[in-house]
């Protein structure tokens, strides 16, 4: 047994933390008469190490894990009203471990929610949640008395509380109509956390009776933070961000156009809504097609009931409408089948980028219709360098097929521009031995000034060399 280490009387806390910390086992050890271990038993001493902690913790807090003392200890409190942030600081740590014994600390736990001092706030929201429900009136009057620090702070404690605070939501449902907006908005979140989706119908009135943008803007931030939905609140966004767009509010419009996207095949009601209406302003339509093309991507089925509004959106008078409803049919892909000979005729008239985003459309949503396809090979001979970049990074990532494809691509090698040499090279090396013809022209590029193309070049040649000589060896038995 070695020599006990100069260790100071510990407090329990004190010995928890000692416990959980392996560098200090040995100081431990001698409380507990263990004799030091060998290094042949480092295994055995990292097992021990771990029923030490477990012991001391069991030892010094009981059965429970909660301290044996009834309340913290004077020192504790006396501290929390310290003028030294630290000191505060390690106060509410050692509180928080009391969990709802630390209600003789609340009021001055209160009092921490309005610190200038951001981590002091959010230990105090920690504890005043551990201590539970005592401390929601405490955190009513918070939010009541409207200060800016502490009202947001209690507004964060009440939301964390969630349904615990049920017995709160009198006094909230009549905060959700104070004067002060600052006060609606913590009453809008902890209602929200409280009710959850019985709190959908609030937020419909509040979002058309409020006129405080800071306001609306928190009603769909909650809607979308606990994914609340319904086809009544889907149409009641959707005339908010009409009335958005109309009042120049850009950023609440693109904020209900996120609401509708996460409200899924509900959100499809309200967005209908917009689309069908001959009154609907040119942005709203874009943010709404915006909305619908992220419903797509999320593969949500019920959006196909769309198609039809969106084939007449994509010969609409306004060109960024068409781009926009052209990519959520692109998105619908396969679904929206039956709006491809639509593409197809609009095609044969269109230029430049709208040419190529109809091209792309036709692409998605069936990948063999040869008048797409056709369209991204050729503007690879663009004599516009944007074009001719587009198509080539399209043909690499749309994976496209085209019986001219490879000659198409073996003349890209020789492009000037390096992203479209880069592209026409990618696509090559995942054509195989088909990509054959290309050879030559893929040697010649492993001198090229870009060591990324020269990487790309060496991959495409090993690639279609070995997919030939696997052909080869299959002939020959």
């Amino acid at each position: 047994m070695y020599g006990s280490p100069k260790l100071p009387s510990p407090t329990r806390l004190e010995l928890i933390g000692l416990a959980q910390s392996q560098k200090h086992v040995h100081r431990l050890m001698p409380l507990l008469a263990i004799p030091r271990p060998s290094k042949s038993v480092g295994s055995i001493y990292s097992a021990m190490v771990a029923v030490v902690g477990i012991a001391l913790f069991v030892t010094v807090s009981g059965p429970a894990g909660a301290p044996v003392q009834d309340v913290p200890a004077p020192e504790v409190l006396e501290a929390l009203a310290d003028k030294d942030d630290l000191k505060r600081l390690d106060a509410l740590d050692k509180l928080i471990l009391w969990g709802p014994k630390a209600e003789v600390a609340l009021n001055k736990t209160m009092e921490c929610l309005d610190s200038p001092n951001e981590r002091i706030r959010e230990k105090a929201v920690r504890l005043v949640v551990e201590i539970g429900a005592p401390s929601i009136p405490h955190l009513l009057r918070a939010v009541q008395a409207g200060k800016d620090l502490s009202c947001l702070s209690a507004g964060d404690a009440l939301e964390e509380l969630g349904p615990i605070a049920r017995e709160a939501s009198t006094s909230l449902n009549r905060l959700l109509n104070d004067p002060r907006p600052r006060v609606r908005i913590s009453a809008i979140r902890a209602y929200t956390s409280i009710h959850g989706s019985g709190s959908l119908l609030t937020l419909c009135r509040l979002l058309e009776t409020d006129s405080d943008q800071d306001v609306h803007d928190q009603i769909l931030r909650s809607i979308i933070t606990h994914r609340l939905r319904s086809h009544y609140a889907s149409r009641t966004v959707a005339r908010f961000l009409t009335n958005a767009v109309i009042g120049g509010k850009e950023e609440l419009a693109g904020q209900a156009a996120r609401v509708l996207e996460s409200m899924e095949k509900e959100g499809i009601a309200g967005l209908n809504e917009l689309l069908i209406d001959a009154k609907s302003p040119t942005k709203t339509l874009r943010y709404s097609l915006a909305a619908i093309e992220g419903l797509a991507k999320r593969r949500v089925k019920e959006v196909q009931v769309l198609v039809p509004c969106l084939t007449k959106l994509a010969i609409n008078e306004d060109r960024l409408v068409r781009m926009a409803a052209l990519s959520a049919l692109g998105a619908i892909g396969p679904d929206a089948k039956q709006v491809v000979p639509t593409l197809v005729r609009l095609s044969m008239s269109a230029v430049g980028e709208e040419k190529i985003k109809l091209a792309v459309a036709i692409v998605l949503i069936q990948p063999d219709e040869v008048v797409g396809t056709t369209i991204l090979v050729n503007g690879l001979k663009d004599t516009d360098v944007g074009v001719r970049c587009l198509c080539a990074q399209l043909i690499d990532k749309l994976q496209v097929k085209h019986n001219g494809l490879v000659v198409a691509l073996t003349h890209a090698l020789r492009d000037s521009e390096e992203n479209v040499r880069m592209s026409a090279a990618n696509r090559l090396c995942d054509l195989g031995a088909a990509g054959a013809p290309a050879l030559a022209e893929l040697r010649r590029l492993l001198s090229d000034d870009s060591v990324t193309i020269r990487a790309v070049v060496r991959r495409a040649i090993k690639n279609i060399e070995w997919d030939l000589s696997r052909l080869e060896a299959e002939t020959s038995d």
